[in-house]
């Protein structure tokens, strides 16, 4: 007997889960090796207390304990978890289960718990659960989130007869500024933007990221529908003061920034009574105040939802446009002063859609730039206008030179300056023959990058002209940076010079 006996003393105390054994009354009377190094205590400081002197963390109400012994009590095996304490006051979590022994007469006598350490496995599955609900970037709540504590804010609203807003944000050319920037500042900014949201809106309100720039807020509990206008106009208001950010290839403190957003408003419960159509349809109104300029905000209506479904219908006709050869060039030619001697042509791009006729360059080119189908629709212009060019030359037509828009979206791309140069070689052009138009507005994104990209374009015969001057920095000090050959100043400063009298 006394052999079987330690043969199972031995097998208690190599067991991998701590292992404790309680008189009736809960007094600790023997523990196993494990339970010391789970818990920090030997067997000599656990033995004769209780496992509520020991390790009773605090974590779980006088319900769950009643709870607990109420079913030991019963004879019933108690199984659960719980977050106790060790020696060192640390906090773990315990898997447990909790079993009576009774003697011949069926008394119970004892109660033989035993404990596996799952605080681990609870931490991963934290982990998981946050990596789930929450940008890793700005730690927003993500999309996933947002639709759940939407749905919430629905409910609660439902019931007490209040309204919910949406707000989806946009901001405006953000791609582009994250292109001349570089990652590492856009990841900045977008941290940079987050924060500020919420410093803007309420605490009981949620901001929520739901793609690469596009963020929502919730407006829960609303008095009055027209107040989540008037949120809106603050989240824009907010965006009027700068952001520092700091380019990835810049040293100091960085430089300032302004980022504004286009902001759509959809109300509960005239827009939708569910989450997924209340954020559709912000998106939509995000879509609308887009295209009335930057840092605009709109509220849904239902004409939109039409013109919603055109805009993704027209989207989807640009991705096609250009493997079905539906763009074609019209040129407009520039003259001098007198207007008498033809010194170039512009080459502009159409589009002729199947059964919609000719669409204005307004309805489709912010689009492609949107979408970034500006990039290869533009290598496109560019090996065509060279080839058009030298074809009516070849023809006799005397046309000094073809001068073509470039993009922003065009001058991020790193093999830009061979794609021109190949272009205007393949067609066999000479020097001073094509002409590149950026505006003012572009070139300042990153201004010593494109400086230095527009020097060697020139060097390679490339012909330079800087448009809409005046609309952005309208700083003559860079101007003898540039190697320009054209500078084409904005209409607003010319217009009214036969009339002003100054």
């Amino acid at each position: 007997m006394k052999e079987q006996f330690r043969l199972q003393d031995a097998a208690l105390q190599a067991a991998a889960n701590a292992i404790v054994i309680t008189s009736a009354d809960g007094t600790i009377r023997w523990v196993n090796r494990a339970f010391s190094v789970l818990t920090g205590y030997c067997v000599e400081e656990a033995i004769g207390k209780t496992p509520g002197q020991l390790i009773q963390s605090g974590e779980h109400g006088r319900e769950f304990y009643s709870n607990l012994w109420k079913t030991i009590l019963a004879g019933d095996v108690w199984h659960g978890e719980l977050v106790n304490r060790r020696k060192d006051g640390s906090l773990y979590s315990e898997e447990q289960s909790i079993s009576p022994v009774r003697d011949a007469q069926g008394t119970i006598t004892h109660f033989i718990a035993i404990k596996q350490d799952i605080t681990e496995r609870r931490h991963m599955a934290s982990r998981l659960a946050y990596q789930a609900n929450y940008d890793a970037l700005t730690q927003l709540p993500n999309r996933y989130l947002c639709v759940d504590r939407l749905q919430h804010a629905l409910t609660a609203a439902t019931r007490h007869g209040r309204s919910v807003g949406v707000l989806s944000l946009d901001i405006d050319r953000f791609r582009t500024l994250n292109d001349a920037l570089g990652h590492d500042a856009g990841d900045d900014a977008l941290r940079a933007v987050a924060k500020r949201l919420q410093n803007t809106v309420r605490g009981e309100d949620t901001v929520a990221r739901i793609s690469a720039d596009e963020f929502a807020v919730i407006l829960a509990d609303l008095a009055q529908p027209l107040d989540a206008g008037l949120v809106a106009k603050k989240v824009a208001d907010a965006f009027k003061v700068p952001f520092r950010v700091k380019p990835s290839d810049a040293g100091g403190e960085g430089l300032e920034f302004m980022f504004s957003v286009s902001v759509g408003v959809s109300l509960h419960p005239n827009d939708g009574a569910d989450s997924e159509t209340l954020l559709s349809r912000a998106q939509t109104a995000m879509h609308r105040a887009k295209e009335h300029g930057p840092g605009q905000h709109q509220f849904f209506t239902a004409d939109m939802d039409r013109a919603e479904r055109q805009r993704l219908e027209l989207h989807n006709a640009l991705r096609h446009a250009l493997e079905q050869d539906e763009f074609a060039l019209h040129y407009q030619p520039q003259t001098d002063a007198t207007g008498e001697r033809v010194v170039g042509v512009e080459a502009l791009l159409r589009w002729s859609r199947p059964g919609h006729g000719e669409v204005s360059p307004a309805g489709f080119l912010p689009m492609l730039e949107e979408t970034g189908l500006i990039v290869p629709v533009g290598e496109w212009v560019l090996h065509q206008a060279c080839a058009q060019f030298m074809a009516l030359r070849d023809a006799g037509v005397p046309i000094p030179r073809i001068a073509i828009n470039v993009s922003a979206r065009q001058l991020q791309h790193d093999d830009f300056i061979d794609s021109v140069v190949q272009a205007s070689t393949d067609a066999g052009m000479g020097p001073g023959t094509l002409e590149l138009e950026i505006t003012e507005s572009t070139l300042m994104l990153d201004a010593k990058g494109h400086f230095e990209m527009l020097r060697r374009l020139h060097d390679n015969g490339i012909r330079i002209a800087l448009d809409d001057f005046g609309t952005g920095y309208s700083s003559l000090s860079y101007l003898k940076e540039l190697r320009l050959d054209v500078l084409k100043i904005d209409g607003s400063f010319v217009r009214e010079i036969p009339d002003n009298k100054c």
